[in-house]
């Protein structure tokens, strides 16, 4: 069983046309002068963009500059998720999988999801907890899979391949934050979505391009 402290998107996609993505560390965000802002980026250099969309989560007090000027009081929500393996002597003659779409449920007053992947596993997921743990919680564990078997009893006949634990970004009253940056026109602080962020995605992105759009015109 393999253990990793976060998944990430291996997913590659080419850029859009006149684009190109630059990896680095953010360390602060400036306003050099005229228009343009400055998130400086370590060995890659400076790049310049009129406008800045700084969504770093909890790392936001760690990029620096005038994005620390807005105050974002935020906590780490930990969770876990596991990813079981469906043994092929679990599944009948003509079926690829036990469950064929998303099955939500709730527990014990915990909610609990399972998603089938087309490579045959199946996706448990997810604790929310605040224990100050920032490594895999036994008891969470226990409980996603209790929890999965409650709902699909063959859960327990498959292999548990690899567990994930990441931390969420959360505020006080669990809202999300998207204010403009004051001191720094043309950027914009995004986090504080906890565990839906890709829920909120589409609201997010409206309330961002408001803001810049905003923002532009007052230092046009």
């Amino acid at each position: 069983m393999r253990r990793r402290p976060a998944r990430r998107d291996r997913t590659r996609r080419r850029p859009a046309p006149g684009r190109r993505p630059v990896r680095g560390r953010t360390r602060d965000r400036r306003r050099p002068g005229g228009r343009g802002g400055a998130p400086h980026t370590g060995r890659r250099g400076t790049l310049t963009a009129d406008g800045a969309v700084l969504a770093a989560g909890l790392g936001h007090r760690g990029i620096g500059g005038a994005a620390t000027a807005v105050e974002v009081p935020l906590r780490p929500v930990h969770g876990d998720v596991l990813r079981l393996r469906v043994r092929p002597e679990q599944l009948l003659p003509g079926e690829s999988h036990l469950i064929t779409r998303t099955v939500r449920g709730l527990v014990h007053g915990r909610q609990v999801y399972l998603v089938p992947r087309a490579d045959g596993t199946l996706v448990v997921g997810a604790s929310a907890r605040e224990d100050g743990l920032a490594g895999t919680s036994a008891g969470a564990v226990l409980d996603l899979l209790a929890d999965a078997a409650a709902i699909l009893p063959a859960v327990r006949e498959c292999e548990l391949v690899e567990i994930t634990t990441a931390a969420r970004p959360g505020t006080p009253d669990d809202a999300p934050r998207v204010l403009a940056v004051p001191e720094a026109p043309g950027a914009v602080v995004a986090t504080g979505f906890h565990r839906h962020g890709i829920l909120l995605a589409p609201w997010a992105a409206g309330r961002i391009l408001e803001l810049l759009h905003a923002r532009l015109k007052e230092i046009a």
